[in-house]
């Protein structure tokens, strides 16, 4: 089964454009804090006595429940309504790679295939923590729970189910990006687009980058603006807000000494309905996966990356 990533619509807005910018640079998005253990087991108040003991790690069938019970253990990451769960029998599913889920390699996805509907009554004990299911996929034929874990859970998942442990390694190292536009002024009815070119020089590794080719979906983008060098250019307010896993975006290989170009909707996302000059900071998050595996396997899909482009472009409103 293939894994998806929702994407945040956003609808096409008629505007102008602008004028070429500086190179973009790159940079390593921060690394985001996983939940200290002590604070994901700490029991509500007046919770009854929970059992002496969770069992051996491993996979289990639960009953998944809103109340403490003398026979039901602490779900560390339960939603209200599954924050305790009865262990049942022990599960044997197949089970993937413990694959990395950031670029800093400090959060990791386990994933266990399963018959169809089981993925809502099973839970993962690993070092003596019970925990559901953070996300999960079906069909009728079978689903897929996905168990998000820490560094240190993520080794001892991949030596209890015989499994490798797979971390990210830097992608595109050598990739540039240079933001421009076609023109420097523009009608209110025209759109406003510029263009990252994303180029591999001719020593680059080859590498498959994800590109956006649908303004509706442009989550990948962030801009922020000024006009008339004082003035901040507001958000569009009238844009749907909607979820997507169809169409909009292709995964492109890049060749050394080749380019592959964004497409980036200055006026999908920003107000630029006032005459003026604008100033617009754009910053460009670009998945990356290996060159030769299809980007939606697992192998590909545990060893991405993300580059970031920053850039500006500077473009008039008559």
């Amino acid at each position: 089964m293939r894994y998806r990533r929702p994407l945040l619509c956003l609808v096409l807005a008629a505007c102008g454009p602008a004028q070429t910018a500086e190179p973009a640079q790159t940079e390593r998005e921060p690394a985001s804090r996983p939940p200290a253990r002590d604070e994901a087991t700490s029991a509500p108040p007046g919770a009854p006595p929970r059992p002496d003991a969770a069992p051996p790690d491993g996979l289990y069938a639960a009953a998944l429940q809103p109340q403490a019970t003398s026979d039901a253990l602490r779900v560390v990451n339960g939603s209200h309504d599954r924050a305790y769960a009865v262990v049942g029998e022990r599960l044997e599913p197949p089970v993937q790679p413990v694959g990395a889920a950031n670029d800093e390699n400090t959060t990791y996805e386990l994933v266990a295939a399963l018959a169809a509907g089981a993925c809502s009554s099973v839970v993962l004990v690993i070092g003596g923590l019970v925990r559901a299911p953070s996300s999960s996929i079906g069909d009728p034929t079978g689903c897929e729970a996905h168990f998000s874990l820490d560094a240190a859970d993520a080794d001892r998942a991949a030596t209890l189910f015989g499994v490798a442990r797979v971390d990210r390694v830097e992608l595109g190292r050598d990739l540039r990006g240079t933001l421009s536009m076609s023109q420097t002024s523009f009608l209110p009815s025209e759109r406003v687009v510029a263009q990252l070119v994303i180029e591999n020089p001719e020593a680059g590794a080859p590498v498959q980058v994800h590109v956006i080719e649908d303004p509706r979906l442009q989550w990948n983008v962030r801009l922020t603006g000024t006009r008339d060098d004082r003035a901040r250019v507001p958000e569009r307010t009238d844009l749907p807000i909607g979820l997507s896993v169809f169409g909009g975006t292709a995964w492109r290989t890049l060749d050394a000494g080749r380019a592959v170009t964004q497409p980036i909707w200055i006026g999908a996302q920003l107000d630029l309905s006032t005459p003026g000059r604008y100033l617009i900071g754009v910053a460009v998050d670009v998945e990356l996966a290996p060159a030769g595996i299809g980007p939606d396997q697992d192998e590909a899909r545990f060893r991405r990356w993300t580059q970031t482009f920053h850039g500006s472009v500077s473009f008039e409103v008559l």
